[in-house]
């Protein structure tokens, strides 16, 4: 097993190309909401069959695959972005700021606007942005 490109999930190094390709679809899709059964008609697989090859290749189900892809997306929008919460949330395929909220604590083990003041905090290069350089500071 290897990790994905975008984090998200562990691949196998043999993912089936039709597994492949729906996870390409899903991904530039996350804004939106995503029907399983799209995903295996994308894949020219029963339901049934693409939930079964799904889970072999990627390791979890579909629906924990999407909702772990679209916490990276969050995650990726809170750090480097001044986003507000609501656009966070409908970039990621959220119906609701609140829905979003509540997927993302139970998800990520803190609330969003929490999460971003992590990062609000500091710089590009992790110390903190309001620090005086080390050049002031041995003056």
């Amino acid at each position: 097993m290897v990790p994905d490109e975008s984090g998200g999930g562990r691949v196998s190094q043999r993912i089936s190309l039709t597994v492949g390709a729906a996870l390409d679809y899903a991904r530039a899709r996350l804004h939106r909401p995503i029907e399983i059964g799209a995903l295996a008609s994308r894949s020219a697989m029963s339901g049934r069959t693409f939930l079964r090859k799904f889970k072999g290749s990627v390791g979890m189900t579909p629906n924990a695959w999407l909702q772990a892809e679209r916490m990276a997306r969050a995650r990726e929008l809170l750090e480097s972005t001044p986003m507000r919460l609501a656009d966070v949330a409908t970039q990621c395929g959220y119906d609701s700021p609140e829905t979003f909220r509540r997927a993302f604590r139970r998800l990520v083990g803190v609330a969003p606007g929490a999460y971003r003041a992590r990062f609000d905090a500091r710089g590009a290069n992790g110390q903190a942005r309001n620090a005086e350089p080390a050049a002031r500071a041995s003056r």
